[in-house]
């Protein structure tokens, strides 16, 4: 690339809104979990355990799209200005 600022540029605003939407992702399943602990008096219960998990889940599969499909895209735009 002759000039990789626009394209450095463009990456970096995508990986702060990564970074954003997948702290929000797991900032929710967290508050899941402390809830469910608040509720039944343990962090790691049974009945804790089955209820966050697919929260947590969640979490680590919309950061693992989230950052693939930022991928994706920055490939495809590379030679874009």
């Amino acid at each position: 690339m002759r000039n990789p600022w626009p394209f450095l540029r463009r990456q970096f605003i995508f990986l702060l809104g990564f970074g954003a939407s997948t702290g929000a992702a797991y900032l929710l399943a967290g508050a899941w979990w402390a809830t469910l602990r608040a509720a039944s008096g343990s962090w790691f219960g049974p009945a804790t355990l089955v209820l966050a998990t697919p929260a947590l889940l969640y979490a680590l599969g919309y950061t693992t799209a989230n950052l693939k499909s930022l991928q994706i895209w920055l490939y495809l735009r590379r030679n874009l200005p």
